[in-house]
């Protein structure tokens, strides 16, 4: 039997999107099970390492892709971090005030904002989420020292957003992530860069790969790969894109994926 791998996207993947809601029984299942038939197990996700959940971990996953491929970890060593330059985050910093952009700045220790902003509606609600769920948000991003691996933005109506892209854009990649919503990662990395660097380590090939996603953040990842997938709740965008698509999240997309696919029976 040959070896194969698996990167999963977490919202809309594992858990419908932009809920509470718990993992599915048969993606756990399913997940472990390919894991005891010799397969690995990989979370692939824009979320930085803070913000995997223990709840995610606690699946049984052989380790992560994080930050869009800005941090990997392997039964919780870290093999990589794509390290900041202190001064390009503090110009980036500036050109958010600047520009009136509703920055969150994200890494694997935290998350971040600017005190010093008036946020829109939309910022202020992940903010207040987060804060609910016990993050501690207090930092001061003047501070000496400051850096973060990537970073989103919301452009409200005072935003200049074209202005605050090209001004970026010698650093940063962008994400259009749809209403007004937008995902900056340092240029050379990505979900795909992130599974690369994973077949190297465990001497695997392309063919071997596979992936499931649900959004077009998921685009490099699902284009990279031969074994490409799409959540039956994906936007509708993926489905022309990918080789396979599944059922839903709560349909047993996971499981369904997993045995079409070999990994398990």
């Amino acid at each position: 039997m040959q070896q194969k791998i698996m990167f999963f996207d977490i919202d809309g993947t594992l858990i419908p999107d932009g809920t509470g809601e718990p993992v599915p029984e048969s993606t756990v299942r399913a997940i472990r099970k390919a894991r005891e038939n010799g397969h690995l197990m990989f979370i692939n996700s824009g979320r930085c390492m803070q913000n995997i959940e223990p709840r995610f971990l606690k699946i049984g996953f052989d380790g992560v892709v994080a930050g869009c491929g800005t941090n990997i970890y392997y039964h919780g060593e870290e093999l990589f971090h794509a390290a900041r330059n202190e001064t390009v985050c503090r110009n980036i910093t500036k050109l958010a005030r600047q520009y009136n952009a509703d920055i969150i700045f994200e890494s694997r220790e935290r998350i971040s904002y600017d005190h010093h902003m008036q946020y829109g509606a939309k910022a202020m609600h992940l903010i207040t989420s987060l804060q609910a769920r016990g993050y501690d948000l207090t930092e001061d991003i003047d501070r000496p020292g400051f850096v973060f691996d990537k970073f989103i933005i919301w452009a409200e109506k005072n935003c200049r957003l074209k202005e605050f892209r090209n001004s970026v854009s010698r650093w940063y990649q962008i994400i259009e992530r749809g209403g007004n919503f937008y995902e900056f990662v340092p240029h050379g990395y990505s979900k795909a860069t992130g599974i690369q660097f994973l077949l190297d380590r465990f001497s695997l090939p392309l063919s071997a790969a596979y992936a499931v996603g649900d959004s077009m953040n998921d685009l490099p990842m699902l284009e990279y790969v031969p074994g490409s997938i799409a959540m039956g709740n994906s936007d509708p965008e993926l489905f022309s894109k990918v080789s396979y698509v599944t059922a839903s999240v709560n349909e047993d997309g996971i499981e369904s994926a997993l045995r079409h696919f070999h990994f398990i029976d």
